[in-house]
């Protein structure tokens, strides 16, 4: 991070629940809006340094209802 002031992730998904974890630490979510999810990475360091990243995203609800 040295020399930026952040780094950004935009995801487009569809989907009920988007979620971000660095290993099985859930850093951040995201409910389905219809819009690109952008997030701002400097805000989970040092804790998600060297791990990997990976995005869940749980499918709609069948009747519509959470």
């Amino acid at each position: 991070m040295q020399g930026l002031s952040d780094i950004f992730v935009k995801i487009r998904y569809s989907g009920d629940i988007a979620r971000l974890y660095a290993g099985d630490h859930l850093l951040d979510n995201d409910f389905y809006n219809g819009r690109t999810w952008e997030i701002g990475l400097k805000r989970f360091l040092p804790q998600a340094f060297g791990k990997v990243l990976d995005v869940k995203v749980l499918p709609m609800p069948k009747n519509g209802l959470k």
